[in-house]
């Protein structure tokens, strides 16, 4: 991957010669994320502290975007809600994290008297 380059998401179409059923199953809320190589590697660096600038964004990246699907339709048809509220809640998930991530932490730190000390970088 090129310097400030963003990981693209993958895409989520059905190919003309898969079924609607197959699809169905491939595109379930409740099935494990899908993944290479590079983003288990960046997510291994990153839970061990090692990860370089790339990984952390990548293993960023695919937190957000595949396993919290976050620019994913959470409405999943069927006869039971089952598959959407698995869906809504993995969104809830990246809706914290995108919270936490545009807090004005500057801000924050000079109106809380018990905040840690000033970090210059944020």
């Amino acid at each position: 991957m090129a310097e400030g380059e963003q990981p693209r998401a993958r895409q989520r179409t059905r190919s003309r010669t898969e079924t609607i059923e197959e699809s169905l199953l491939k595109n379930a809320t409740w099935m494990t994320a899908s993944y290479e190589l590079a983003d288990a590697s960046a997510l291994k660096a990153l839970a061990v502290g090692q990860a370089n600038p790339e990984q952390q964004i990548r293993a960023l990246m695919w937190i957000m975007q595949t396993a919290c699907l976050a620019r994913d339709w959470a409405y999943r048809p069927g006869a039971n809600d089952g598959d959407t509220n698995i869906g809504l809640g993995r969104q809830f998930v990246a809706h914290q994290i995108q919270h936490l991530i545009s807090l004005p932490i500057g801000a924050m730190r000079r109106n809380e008297p018990r905040a840690d000390p000033h970090d210059p970088t944020t």
